[in-house]
């Protein structure tokens, strides 16, 4: 578990203020571009044991935390933390990719098993790949390539056992022709097999062979100088512009030009096969055999052993038949070391059959997925579940349709709805868990925004999920949303497992700064109740948006008493005349204690209470934010009524009666307001919109702006009024 003592530097975070409340289970909302993105990836870097930085001004990071009683500073070499980070994203590639899974798979008992069947034999399995590296691939005795590994690999199996075993189970033929010019290698790579697996392969050898050996003129062609390697010498000598440059070959005493050696070539094909039909055969066949030096390996090969042309007509079953003959002086030791691998083998097969039954943690969470979280269209399963079980293979995971075996194409999930597709996400979440679980030491669980974009019941899922490891004594949760609505339900859920709540909001520093925020003040009516017997103007101005939502529901838009205090919640024609003591029985109806309510302009009092407010303010007092939020949409009303005046003579605009007070007033007077006044007023809606005013209930916008925001904007709007 980690306690943050000090985290300075940390990508967008200069300093992270109060980080010492972080204590234990915490929740903790902030608005977007705070510090929730910052401080997950700031950790999750340290955990890999890097250290992060500000990248914005390329300063070092500096950083003290605590993880379960030992202090990771930037200097501490290792890094650790034991800790998980979730983010909001899609992360199955990660979870499909990550080797350490292997470890919630595998069954420890039956990979021990395994382990020690496979030990007991090791020296047989090497003694088989030593004879094939050594024989067929012509490695030096006792040398350690992967050349061996590439060579097994064709023979389909996923281990050393299953390939060697298939390998010697493969039929041959038995060839008494001596092999030991010929080299596998050569002949059967990846660039060879495509030739000598074209179907008109043979054909050509055939008639290259024929028109190779044919008898020519011996006083030029003798001591296995060749028509194929005059045309050679003379392509080079015509590529490298040897006859341009005024050479002639001298051939038999004949100095001949290029026209020269061409005739030459023409006239000794002519003469040896008597057509210019053969000409053009041998040309065919040289320009599939003489290609690159690949193919040239194998006319060598058909050259000095003239049965072997015959063979390469099935090149796939000489391909066998050659590893035999390889391997047949060592074929007895192979066989003896043969038959005590396939006596493992029965034991080995008892263990997969064990596999195949077995049902460990990753069954349990896999489960768990498929059953508690809902996932309409797929499953995750694990295809290779056997080899996976014992220890052999990294665990693959499948997407499959739900109820059947059929593995989900990529093109296919792509159709998916993004939430379908990122609850995927939460198998990934499920497997850390344990993985973490199975160290048995304290963990630290960082989810930042990890329900975006879900349906409600895979949210609550994943909240009661939550819940349950927040009673776990090894698990610490710190959960980072900038969702109210997630930061309320995850409260709830927890209960009293939840040590720390709190709001996350840049100060005037433009530093993100930590801050206590009580249950009641948002979970009940309990701060309302207390705002109702205050019996202060604070409290009597904040509690209006609310008085207007209850006469609302109990009168409806019509009434006289929700006109009256829709007068108080925009500046309007009415707003400067009006006074608390205006709406007294409207406070004594809903058992509001208001005998300070006076005489004294509304207005003023309102402007009086801003004017008198000091940096910091705590960001869980919603009075003073509703006192800020309601004074800075009156004030952007009142800068465009007066503005509107003072262009038109003094005249007041003329809005109809039921329609939207301020975005018509808006639209008459936004064009006088200067520049400054605009980016003003732009400003300023964007904090406090009308709608917060509306709907009172609904005060997440105000939480989700930070107070020394409110407060500026505010005082901003005093000196754009000259108030």
């Amino acid at each position: 578990m980690i306690k943050i003592k000090k985290l300075e530097n940390v990508y967008g975070i200069k300093k992270l203020n109060n980080s010492n409340l972080i204590d234990g289970n915490t929740i903790i909302y902030s608005p977007n571009g705070v510090m929730k993105s910052s401080l997950t990836d700031g950790l999750e870097t340290i955990s890999r044991d890097e250290n992060p930085k500000d990248v914005f001004n390329n300063i070092d990071a500096s950083y003290e935390i605590e993880n379960n009683g030992v202090l990771i500073t930037e200097a501490s070499v290792p890094k650790h933390l034991d800790l998980i980070v979730f983010k909001g994203e899609d992360i199955f590639g990660r979870l499909i990719s990550k080797p350490d899974i292997a470890k919630i798979v595998v069954s420890t008992t039956l990979k021990k098993q395994y382990d020690a069947k496979i030990s007991s034999i090791k020296s047989k399995i090497d003694l088989i790949k030593e004879a094939l590296a050594v024989n067929v691939l012509e490695e030096k005795k006792g040398a350690k390539t992967s050349k061996i590994d590439d060579f097994l690999r064709q023979y389909g199996g996923s281990t050393d056992i299953e390939n060697i075993s298939n390998l010697l189970a493969k039929t041959h033929d038995n060839i008494k022709e001596d092999c030991a010019s010929i080299s596998y290698s050569s002949l059967f790579n990846s660039k060879t097999e495509p030739i000598l697996n074209d179907s008109t392969f043979k054909t050509k050898a055939e008639e290259y062979q024929k028109l190779k050996d044919a008898k020519l003129n011996e006083e030029i062609f003798k001591n296995g100088f060749s028509i194929l390697e005059l045309q050679n010498m003379h392509d080079i000598s015509v590529k490298s512009k040897y006859y341009s440059a005024g050479h002639k070959l001298s051939i038999n005493n004949n100095n001949l030009d290029s026209e020269g050696v061409e005739q030459l070539i023409a006239d000794s094909v002519v003469t040896a096969y008597g057509s210019e039909e053969m000409k053009t055969a041998f040309l065919n066949a040289k320009s599939i055999l003489d290609k690159n030096n690949d193919s040239r390996k194998i006319v060598k090969a058909i050259s000095d052993n003239k049965w072997l042309l015959e063979k390469l007509a099935n090149p796939q079953q000489f391909k066998t038949t050659l590893v035999f003959k390889k391997i047949e002086g060592s074929m007895d030791e192979i066989m003896k070391a043969k038959k005590d691998i396939e006596e493992a083998k029965k034991d080995i097969e008892r263990i997969f059959e064990e596999a195949k039954k077995t049902e460990p943690v990753w069954k349990i969470v896999i489960e768990t997925y498929n059953q508690r979280f809902n996932n309409k269209h797929f499953d995750i399963t694990i295809t290779n579940q056997t080899n996976a079980v014992v220890g052999i293979q990294v665990p693959v995971f499948t997407k499959v349709f739900k109820g059947t075996d059929k593995e989900i194409t990529e093109e296919f999930f792509q159709r998916f709805s993004s939430g379908e597709k990122r609850a995927i996400f939460i198998l990934y979440f499920l497997f850390e868990i344990e993985l973490m679980k199975q160290q048995g030491l304290p963990y630290t669980i960082v989810a930042d925004d990890i329900v975006d974009s879900f349906d409600y019941k895979n949210k609550y899922a994943v909240i009661e999920y939550l819940s349950e490891l927040a009673a776990d004594s090894n698990t610490q949760l710190i959960v980072l949303t900038h969702n109210f609505d997630f930061y309320r339900s995850c409260r709830n859920a927890f209960g009293h497992e939840l040590k720390s709540e709190l709001f996350g909001y840049l100060d005037s520093n433009a530093e993100p700064s930590l801050f206590n925020a009580k249950k009641e003040d948002y979970e009940s009516f309990k701060l309302f109740n207390k705002w109702k017997v205050k019996d202060d103007i604070p409290s009597l101005i904040a509690l209006i948006p609310f008085l207007r939502n209850i006469v609302e529901l109990q009168s409806g838009e019509s009434s006289a008493n929700y006109i009256l205090l829709c007068d108080y919640l925009h500046f309007n024609l009415n707003t400067a005349n009006l006074d608390l003591s205006g709406i007294a029985s409207i406070y004594n109806t809903n058992g509001i204690t208001h005998t300070s309510a006076t005489n004294a302009k509304y207005w003023t009092l309102l402007i009086n209470e801003i004017k008198a407010l000091r940096s910091p303010i705590v960001e869980s007092d919603i009075r003073t934010k509703l006192l800020l939020g309601l004074f800075i949409r009156l004030a952007s009303d009142f800068l465009l009524l007066n503005k509107y005046r003072s262009n038109n003579s003094g005249a007041n605009p003329v809005i109809s009666v039921g329609s939207n007070w301020t975005k018509q007033l808006k639209k008459q007077a936004y064009s006088y307001l200067s520049i400054d006044e605009k980016k003003l007023f732009d400003r300023a809606i964007t904090v406090a919109p009308s709608f917060i005013h509306v709907n009172s209930f609904m005060y997440e916008p105000l939480i989700d702006v930070g107070s020394e925001k409110l407060l500026a904007i505010s005082r901003e709007m005093i000196t754009a009024n000259s108030l």
